[in-house]
């Protein structure tokens, strides 16, 4: 639902059913939580710098449908479920997944996997507003290396998308794809310490990035086909800000703010802006709104509007892929 409030187009929480997926191009992904937040999450010492582009949102979706409430999935049923070749869940698509914390491999079994808790919550939000699930795993990719280096994979996506914010709007052709690749390989081996012959991010690492940036609505991908426009948005679904001030809350760009979201600061405003793939001038009414509309979580409001210090109070953290009454909510450290 869209309405208007103070001259902003602010997305709301869709009572709708999901509009029937007609993507054609792979999109990417990465989670997980605090055993309902992003604290807990299965990552390798060296995980690779590349986005995995056959890990796509339709996939996502396929996997949460197939594995529902069983327990135990053996590869054969994965790929059944998600019309992949087991060669190709075997040696790309899984071991991302298992990485990006959406499935677990059963003890004692070289393929049988499970659902991790994280994925279970992340599949009930999606049957309560299907909208929210990409958000989710956007936001969860955007923020995921701030808390855990090793997860290159978050870092390389947080910086091929803050460089598409940085110059949005653009035309995104192939040439700003390879030159795209190009940036993060280097700006990866120069935040590792690596040589650019260890850093894998292909162009089809930036295919990961767009599939995920595409999936997310209100859209970012404007006019998708052979010129594609990237844009930034002028608003959000309302629960992607409660995740995000909840993040920066914890994590150490809010260091200097913790618990607080200062709307007249504006490197604060920027950083929000950034991850939410936001106009910057578009932070602060969609903090507003999302304070309005926060509700009880755990028995307090997510978050409480300060008039007398323009700040939005983060009264209840929300972890990434949270919706309130489900699960408990972690308070700001």
């Amino acid at each position: 639902m869209v309405r208007e409030v103070s001259g902003q187009r602010a997305y709301l929480p869709s009572t709708s059913n999901e509009k029937k997926d007609e993507e054609k191009v792979p999109r990417q992904c990465v989670l997980s939580d605090d055993s309902l937040s992003n604290e807990n999450i299965i990552t390798t010492h060296n995980s690779p710098f590349h986005v995995q582009q056959n890990t796509t949102l339709i996939m996502v979706k396929k996997l949460l449908i197939g594995f529902g409430n069983i327990d135990a999935v053996h590869l054969e049923d994965v790929s059944k479920c998600t019309e992949l070749g087991e060669y190709t869940l075997r040696a790309t698509v899984l071991p991302f997944v298992r990485q990006l914390g959406l499935i677990d491999r059963l003890p004692d079994t070289r393929e049988t996997y499970q659902l991790t808790p994280w994925a279970r919550q992340l599949h009930r939000t999606w049957l309560a507003d299907p909208g929210l699930l990409a958000e989710a795993i956007h936001l969860h990719l955007a923020t995921r290396y701030r808390t855990s280096p090793e997860m290159r994979a978050s870092w390389a996506y947080a910086t091929a998308a803050g460089l598409l914010w940085d110059r949005a709007p653009l035309i995104f052709d192939p040439g700003t794809r390879e030159r795209l690749a190009t940036e993060i390989r280097v700006a990866g081996a120069a935040q590792y310490g690596l040589g650019l012959d260890r850093v894998a991010f292909s162009h089809n690492s930036v295919r990961g990035v767009m599939n995920w940036l595409g999936a997310l609505v209100p859209p970012v991908i404007v006019s998708p086909g052979r010129a594609v426009r990237i844009a930034r948005r002028t608003s959000c679904p309302v629960p992607a800000v409660w995740w995000a001030t909840s993040e920066l809350a914890r994590i150490g760009a809010a260091a200097r703010y913790p618990g607080r979201a200062p709307i007249a600061d504006e490197e604060y405003r920027l950083n929000l802006a950034r991850i939410l793939f936001l106009e910057p001038a578009s932070a602060e009414p969609m903090l507003r709104v999302a304070s309005a509309e926060a509700p009880l979580h755990m028995g307090e409001p997510i978050l409480a509007y300060d008039p007398s210090r323009m700040e939005v109070r983060v009264v209840r953290r929300l972890p990434i892929g949270t919706l309130p009454l489900d699960g408990e909510g972690v308070a700001p450290q």
